[in-house]
């Protein structure tokens, strides 16, 4: 939706001298990274372990689908406040408001807080609805 804008950001990320300096040597200039993990004397592959205790407590995080019709959406909202001809330029949207637009749908979050529930036996009291939405979170 918003692929219009890739060229303009990366552009930007690498005219940055800040930017530029925070990528890896390593990274090709036609790529961004967004997160990096670094784990000392790891090739940074799996390998397999022991079993975990049982005490112990893993924290999950399920990430839920946005809202279709607020992804359809997403381009349009973008240019009306971004192109000087616009009635709403400049009239940058909140965060809550972005996290209102894209926040899936109520009835899917009770189906996978449910499908956790039952799958996994968490009760539904351990799972969270993170603030922005996207996310149901529980150990």
């Amino acid at each position: 939706m918003l692929i219009p804008l890739l060229p303009l950001l990366a552009a930007t990320a690498f005219t940055s001298p800040a930017i530029a300096r925070a990528l890896p040597a390593d990274t090709p200039n036609s790529h961004v990274i967004h997160e990096k993990r670094d784990f000392a004397g790891s090739s940074g592959r799996w390998t397999k372990g022991g079993r975990v205790a049982s005490h112990v407590k893993v924290p999950v995080r399920v990430g839920l689908k946005q809202s279709a019709e607020a992804m359809e959406k997403a381009e349009r909202w973008l240019m009306e406040v971004s192109h000087p001809q616009s009635g709403k330029f400049g009239q940058h949207w909140t965060q809550d408001e972005i996290i209102e637009a894209f926040q899936p749908a109520s009835d899917s979050v009770d189906a996978v807080m449910d499908w956790i529930s039952k799958t996994a036996s968490i009760p539904k009291q351990r799972i969270t609805h993170t603030d922005n939405k996207a996310w149901l979170a529980f150990d």
